[in-house]
């Protein structure tokens, strides 16, 4: 079966970006440089010392300043025509006898270097204006040729570019829920473990270092109570604080501050983790109670933007992309807080056992009698769908738990077990009003474990959205892939993705799109929510064929492939040829790729991706067939690597 040319399985990434598993053509298009070879005395603009001849450009070093080469559209009946913001490969082999070439020009674009020896060289530049002009600026002192010349239009990379103006959890490798980060920085405070006794601290009233460890007595809250280094964090920046407290007192003991502003208060013992964008510049811990701090390290990090690798379920991982959704729950992890509301024989102690995210921040939950409950209130819209989430881990109790509240449809019971898992309830509001939703009602004899509750204005729980004191929002993502027209054939290919949806409700069809950044021209496949089919659509200059499937359940993970060629449509959905349309011409233009409609913020791809790929010549109906079955499938992305002979760009 023929490789792809571009595909995407989740493997690498970092800040923006999704590396693509298999490489686009690095050299696109024809050949830009005419006489390359310099086989003959034309084409090109000769600077003083250089001359062609013995096919080669030759620099005798009679120059007494910079010289240049040029060959530029227009000038000696050169066509040499660059495009603003494409990048450019330039190869050419020199011979150095002295001095060197000191930079090459592509459009306005530059590439300074000292190319100072014999040899083959490589290099990509970018075109930054209209400029229509190649360059070779040579020293005073260069003596030596120049031969085999070449540019073309080249693809730097073949990756994808995910968007998400907020950080976002998924769940990693070893099943932990965790926020994928990158740190940016080295370590930022001097004397973290105060192994150096207080050097490079300013210690307030009331602090004392002795023994490894920073101390405080309680006795001093104000400013001038401060434990502060200064001078290491940035305005606008954003951090990640660790460190280590040791007290007797489960309640508030510390506040850590942003220079004047507060950024968290610290309760009870143990290892502690904070995040937070700065205002200021140092970092300050006030005292609320005695208490004892130690090993504290700041580092700048970036949340945004990161591609959520996704394990859940375990072996290959995904992609998950989500739409904006905001956690209506202001404490999602400490359930003492007042923003809970619970009857008065519950007995709940914090931090009592290690929760799905690794670390000992989940709450015990003691209920004597009956009637009791856990809710919060949320002001509710009439007729709007809300979903409640939560992680449950029995403890001994009744595993029975009923989920319910005011002014709701919904109400149900939930069977918990011994292991952690996440329950999920979908209430719809029965009027516009502040509703009581409770994650707990009218049960008996409850000892458990509970960690991560969630209520979203969705029909659907999405990922996880810790929450400190404030609800909590995690923005939409959008994933584009290489965006030129020479990557992609429109007379034919094949479009194939193996995807899963987060509902199979919703009211927007989630796409994935070839296009020409127009509805005109597309090749698009789609989960049709609301029918359960699925379906593709080509559309060649503004005249669309459809084609779609019988339902499927489109949570699960289906195989999809459009293959298109003029009046030769074909539609596959897990090994069984869905759809075919024989009165369509091929698409014009194709240009764009991108986990989304080709016009439409509303049909974004909102799901699990395992793959896509875009093949630039349509596939026989036994290669779509072995494509897209079921039976063909990989333990691993590495197994899948080695079968295909894919490796990461």
């Amino acid at each position: 079966m023929a490789l792809p040319n571009m595909a995407m399985i989740p493997s690498g990434y970092k800040p923006t970006k999704l590396y693509s598993v298999l490489p686009t053509p690095a050299d696109i298009g024809s050949e830009l440089i005419e006489n390359g070879d310099f086989s003959t005395d034309t084409k090109w603009s000769k600077g003083t010392g250089f001359s062609i001849s013995g096919g080669s450009a030759n620099c005798d070093g009679t120059q007494t300043a910079n010289t240049t080469l040029v060959q530029q559209g227009g000038i000696l009946g050169a066509t040499l025509s660059f495009t603003v913001g494409k990048t450019y490969k330039v190869n050419f082999d020199i011979v150095v006898t002295s001095s060197f070439i000191t930079n090459i020009e592509v459009g306005g674009g530059y590439e300074n270097d000292n190319f100072d020896t014999s040899g083959n060289y490589t290099t990509y530049i970018t075109a930054l204006s209209t400029n229509d002009r190649f360059t070779f600026t040579a020293t005073p002192d260069f003596i030596g040729s120049i031969d085999n010349v070449s540019v073309l239009e080249a693809i730097s990379d073949a990756d994808f570019t995910v968007e998400r103006a907020s950080s976002a959890t998924r769940v990693n490798e070893q099943g932990l829920i965790e926020t994928p980060e990158f740190i940016l920085s080295d370590e930022l405070v001097s004397n973290g473990d105060f192994s150096d006794g207080s050097t490079d601290w300013v210690v307030g009233s009331g602090w004392s270092v002795t023994n490894g460890k920073a101390s405080c007595d309680g006795t001093d809250t104000g400013v001038s109570g401060w434990l502060r280094q200064n001078n290491i964090i940035v305005s606008g920046k954003s951090y990640k604080v660790t460190f280590d407290v040791t007290t007797t007192d489960i309640g508030t003991v510390l506040r850590i501050n942003d220079t004047n502003y507060g950024i968290a208060t610290i309760k009870g013992s143990g290892s502690k983790t904070i995040y937070f964008t700065s205002r200021g510049y140092s970092i300050a811990f006030s005292q609320d109670k005695t208490a004892s701090i130690d090993n504290i390290s700041i580092v700048e990090i970036e949340r945004e933007n990161i591609p959520r690798i996704d394990y859940t379920g375990g072996g290959c991982p995904v992609l998950l992309t989500e739409p904006q959704s905001t956690n209506l729950v202001k404490d999602s992890e400490d359930f003492t807080q007042g923003s809970w509301i619970h009857n008065s024989n519950l007995g709940i102690t914090p931090n009592t056992t290690i929760s799905p995210d690794g670390t000992q921040n989940a709450d015990s939950l003691v209920y004597s009698g009956s009637g009791n409950r856990l809710g919060v209130d949320i002001a509710m819209t009439i007729n709007t769908k809300y979903a409640l989430s939560i992680y449950y881990k029995n403890n001994g109790g009744n595993n029975q738990i009923p989920f319910s509240g005011s002014n709701t449809t919904g109400a149900t019971t939930v069977t918990i077990t011994d292991e952690w898992a996440r329950y999920t309830v979908i209430f719809t509001a029965t009027a516009t009003a502040t509703s009581n939703l409770r994650f707990m009602s009218g049960m008996a004899n409850a000892n458990l474990f509970a960690w991560g509750a969630q209520i979203e204005e969705l029909d659907y729980a999405t990922s996880y959205m810790p929450t400190y004191g404030e609800i909590a929002s995690r923005a939409t993502e959008t994933v584009k892939g290489v965006e030129n027209a020479n990557t992609y054939n429109s007379t034919e290919g094949v479009l194939f993705a193996e995807v899963a949806g987060l509902s199979d409700g919703d009211d927007d069809d989630r796409f994935i799109s070839l296009s020409d950044g127009t509805t005109d021209n597309q090749v698009s496949v789609y989960l049709n929510t609301l029918s359960g089919k699925i379906s593709g659509l080509v559309s060649s200059n503004n005249v669309d064929a459809y084609l779609n499937s019988v339902t499927h359940n489109q949570l699960d993970f289906n195989k999809i492939a459009l293959s298109y060629k003029g009046n030769d449509i074909n539609l596959w959905v897990n090994g069984v040829k869905a759809s075919t349309v024989t009165t369509q011409n091929a698409p014009i233009g194709l240009s764009v790729l991108k986990l989304i409609a080709a016009v439409g913020a509303n049909k974004a791809f909102y799901g699990k991706t395992s793959q896509v790929q875009v093949f630039n010549t349509a596939l026989s109906d036994f290669e779509l067939k072995l494509l897209t079955s079921q039976d063909t499938n990989y333990n691993s992305y590495e197994a899948m690597r080695l079968a295909l002979n894919y490796n990461i760009q």
